[in-house]
């Protein structure tokens, strides 16, 4: 907060008073859809469009009742998308992935990792994998 000023300012939303992020937010409402979270997603050529298919492990049970080694997934939601639409949202993740990554470090994940691995193997002057 700035203070000195005689203005009740808070200097981390735009140099809006407190007041007039009061009015801004009591405007608001909450956008009407379901809130989900994935760890695992697939992409799917379907005919002309593309399918991202969000999924989240679960934890599963076998015969005799005991915790199961192997998980199951639970598919949250799957979403078509056309090409050009695809592309933009690689494009958008890359840019915020980047800026991310900037911040707090690389990112590492199951599949970077296994990429990196398999990248290093290849002799010189090879193709990158697909």
């Amino acid at each position: 907060m700035a203070e000195g000023n005689g203005h009740d300012q808070d200097d981390g939303m735009l140099g809006l008073s407190r007041e007039q992020v009061q009015a801004l937010v009591a405007g608001l409402t909450k956008i009407d859809a379901p809130q989900l979270y994935a760890s695992v997603v697939h992409v799917v050529k379907t005919g002309n469009d593309y399918c991202l298919i969000f999924q989240k492990p679960r934890p599963a049970v076998d015969p005799s009742g005991g915790l199961s080694p192997i998980c199951l997934t639970e598919v949250q939601a799957v979403i078509a998308v056309s090409p050009a639409t695809l592309k933009d949202l690689s494009e958008i993740l890359r840019a915020n992935i980047a800026n991310y990554e900037r911040e707090y470090g690389e990112i590492e994940s199951v599949f970077s990792l296994a990429r990196k691995r398999q990248a290093a193997a290849l002799p010189p002057g090879s193709d990158r994998p697909n």
